[in-house]
């Protein structure tokens, strides 16, 4: 189960989220809300592509805020806004960019807005093994463009 205790984010004297607190088992969460509400930084704080200004990220009981916002490494992701659309091409390309990933204990993550059941027909087709994040379409479809596309991160 992840648990996000009392985060945070502000940018200048503008708070972004102010102290939220949710915890998310196995199923499937959608987090709604107008423009400008948080949403996507939320998905942000929660993949580790930006640090909270306070608060604690905790997975199955342990405390992971540490492991999230101070990886300074190489993050890969895979970026997908619907992989129920994405092309099935490059599938032996994404394989070999996360074993070379896992070789080198680099972070990889799957961003996308599919629903849980988008997530695992994917896994069944590609044999995944990476983990999952849920971010806003829009958000990812301002990230990259191709479906799928792959962004690489450091510190």
């Amino acid at each position: 189960m992840l648990k996000l205790e009392n985060i945070c984010y502000s940018v200048g004297d503008v708070n972004i989220i102010n102290g939220i607190s949710l915890e998310i088992d196995e199923r499937f969460v959608a987090i709604t809300g107008p423009n400008g509400s948080g949403k996507s930084t939320l998905a942000k704080i929660i993949a580790g592509i930006i640090t909270p200004t306070s608060g604690k990220i905790y997975f199955d009981g342990e405390d992971i805020t540490e492991e999230i916002v101070g990886d300074k490494g190489y993050t890969l992701m895979l970026v997908s806004p619907h992989l129920e659309q994405a092309d099935d091409i490059h599938f032996d390309e994404i394989n070999r960019i996360y074993d070379y990933a896992t070789e080198h204990d680099y972070r990889f993550i799957c961003l996308t807005a599919s629903t849980g059941k988008g997530i695992s027909h994917w896994r069944d087709r590609t044999g995944a093994e990476y983990q999952f994040a849920n971010c806003d379409e829009t958000t990812l479809k301002t990230i990259i463009r191709s479906n799928p596309g792959m962004v690489l991160m450091h510190d």
